[in-house]
C-alpha cells in the first residue's frame, strides 16, 4: 500500500511538473519578462557554466550559506535567500530556499532542502501563475580546485558556491550557476 502512495505521488509530481515546464518554454517566446540585466565581468560571468570539478566538493559550508545570494540566469539576475533551521528532534540542518525576482521582489519559487554528502538538495515549487517544480543543489568547491577561463588555477583559497537546477522530469536542462552572496541577512532579499 505504501508503494503505491510513492508511485501515485511521484506520478502526480513528474505530471505536474512537466505540463508547467513546457507551458512556461512556450510562452516565454511570447512574453517580455521584467528583467534585472546583468552585465558579464568577472563578478558575474554571463550564462551557465559546468565547469566544476565534480566530485572535489568541499563539505558543505552550513555556517556561511544563510543570508541572500545572487546570480545570473538567462541575462537576469536572481537572488536566492538561504535560511538554516535546525531541527529540535534530532539535530539534523534543513535550508530553506527561496528563489526571488529582484525585479519585482516576489518570490518565484520556494522549497526545503537536506544535506546528502557534500551537497544540499531541495525540491523547489513555482509560485503562482507559473506552477511547477525543480531540484535545486547547492554545493561549494575551493577556488584553488578551479580553472580560469585560460586554464590556470585560481591561486587563492576562498570557497566558492554553486547552484544547479534541474527541472523535474527534464534532465537534460541541467544548469549551473555560481552564487554571490550579497547580504548575510536571508530577510534583507530586497533592501
Amino acid at each position: 500500500m505504501q508503494n503505491i502512495r510513492h508511485i501515485l505521488l511521484v506520478a502526480f509530481v513528474i505530471l505536474f511538473s512537466g505540463a508547467s515546464f513546457a507551458q512556461d518554454y512556450i510562452s516565454k517566446k511570447d512574453e517580455a519578462p521584467l528583467c534585472l540585466p546583468v552585465e558579464p565581468g568577472p563578478r558575474n560571468p554571463a550564462g551557465p557554466i559546468d565547469s566544476w570539478p565534480w566530485g572535489s566538493e568541499i563539505p558543505f559550508p552550513w555556517r556561511g550559506i544563510q543570508g541572500v545570494w545572487m546570480t545570473e540566469i538567462d541575462g537576469c539576475a536572481s537572488y536566492f535567500s538561504f535560511k538554516v533551521i535546525k531541527s529540535e528532534t534530532d539535530g539534523e540542518r534543513i535550508l530553506q530556499a527561496w528563489q526571488v525576482d529582484p525585479a519585482t521582489c516576489k518570490t518565484v519559487s520556494r522549497g526545503v532542502g537536506y544535506a546528502v554528502d557534500r551537497a544540499v538538495t531541495a525540491v523547489m515549487a513555482k509560485s503562482a501563475p507559473k506552477r511547477g517544480s525543480y531540484e535545486l543543489k547547492v554545493q561549494a568547491f575551493k577556488e584553488a580546485d578551479l580553472k580560469s577561463s585560460k586554464g590556470q588555477p585560481y591561486a587563492t583559497n576562498r570557497n566558492v558556491t554553486v547552484l544547479t537546477m534541474n527541472p523535474i522530469g527534464r534532465p537534460k536542462d541541467v544548469k549551473t550557476h555560481r552564487l554571490y552572496k550579497i547580504d548575510t541577512d536571508p530577510a534583507n532579499v530586497c533592501q
